[in-house]
């Protein structure tokens, strides 16, 4: 895949991540959508776009709506215990360099170098020490909110299929 297809393949989808993040949230925020509900909505659409394209692709490509089939599609297959084992040691990097990254990120915006939208809502900014209160703010409450667990749990499950499609 050369320079262009790497940039439309992947510029389509990291625009459509900015527009929901820096336009959707805010005015879904301002429309009376609590902060957190704007967040999942801004960045759920997004994600299911990704998902629907990849399934659009797929079919196109000319390939059954088998399970079999689209799991081979995309490279999926049984992992083995050195799988396993590789997975761990790639997690436990991923860990250590993001923690790094996190401290650096922080370091950067608290000195002003990474500037933090005025529209963030608390929750999302990395100066914030969570707390209850900080939680109940953002999803308005959490006692009976089986709507927030709920379209928690569907753009989680869009996100890691979406994804990895």
């Amino acid at each position: 895949m050369g320079l262009g297809l790497s940039l439309l393949y992947f510029g389509i989808p990291a625009l459509t991540m900015v527009l929901g993040f820096y336009v959707l949230m805010p005015l879904l925020a301002r429309r009376g959508l609590t902060p957190y509900m704007a967040y999942m909505v801004g960045l759920g659409l997004p994600l299911l776009a990704m998902l629907i394209a990849a399934l659009m692709a797929y079919r196109l490509e000319g390939h059954p709506w088998q399970w079999r089939a689209l799991m081979a599609r995309f490279g999926y297959r049984r992992m083995t215990v050195r799988d396993w084992l590789w997975t761990a040691g790639v997690f436990a990097a991923e860990m250590a360099i993001y923690t790094l990254f996190s401290r650096l990120a922080l370091r950067l915006i608290k000195t002003s170098v990474i500037p933090i939208p005025a529209s963030l809502p608390a929750f999302l900014d990395p100066r914030t020490i969570f707390t209850q209160e900080t939680i109940d703010v953002a999803a308005g409450g959490l006692q009976g909110q089986w709507g927030v667990f709920i379209v928690s749990f569907v753009v989680l499950v869009i996100n890691v299929v979406g994804e990895e499609f």
